[in-house]
């Protein structure tokens, strides 16, 4: 491995960047730069979150940048990235919301603001280039399941774009597999 990327983390929904993958970087002792996703940040707009976010990624772009999110954190790296038009870094994606989802047989369901815009920039072949992109999804997770999150690279088919499922996982995977999922992530490039 060259030199340790730069991390930028957006946690989910009512989190702080130094709850879970949080928790992880700062163990093994990785820097990194977190924006916290509390009441605060919620209140305003999503048009405004995402200016917000896509002002940090600005502020931090390169090809030696790493982004993680996790949850509502990823949905919104995404479509920050969608108004950019492309990232050359890397981004790791946690149980990521990726738009409308509807578990008729457990009567649940997703339906965040702009729910079908990165499907369907990703089917018409507009979704932006990613240097590199993953998803990991927890096997038992219902906000985020893996059928959902491989649709989505599937739609996206790109040789940048790949999906790791996390067994025996829900929304909030445990800290040994989150530590596994950064740091493979961060030494296979």
């Amino acid at each position: 491995m060259a030199a340790t990327p730069f991390i930028y983390y957006v946690p989910g929904r009512h989190e702080t960047h130094e709850e879970h993958a949080g928790v992880v970087l700062s163990r093994v002792g990785l820097r990194y730069y977190g924006r916290d996703i509390t009441d605060e940040f919620l209140r305003q707009t999503f048009s405004r979150q995402i200016e917000v976010i896509t002002s940090d990624i600005r502020n931090y772009m390169n090809e030696n940048s790493l982004i993680i999110g996790r949850s509502f954190g990823g949905y919104l790296i995404l479509h920050a990235v969608c108004g950019i038009g492309a990232y050359p870094g890397r981004i790791l994606l946690i149980n990521p919301m990726l738009g409308r989802y509807i578990n008729k047989k457990q009567m649940c369901g997703i339906i965040p603001p702009r729910a079908d815009l990165l499907f369907s920039l990703a089917r018409s072949g507009e979704f932006p280039e990613i240097r590199s992109l993953t998803i990991a999804a927890g096997e038992r997770d219902m906000q985020c399941p893996p059928d959902a999150a491989g649709k989505f690279v599937e739609v996206l088919d790109s040789d940048n774009t790949r999906l790791i499922v996390m067994p025996g996982q829900g929304h909030n995977p445990n800290e040994a597999e989150l530590m596994n999922i950064i740091l493979e992530h961060i030494t296979l490039y």
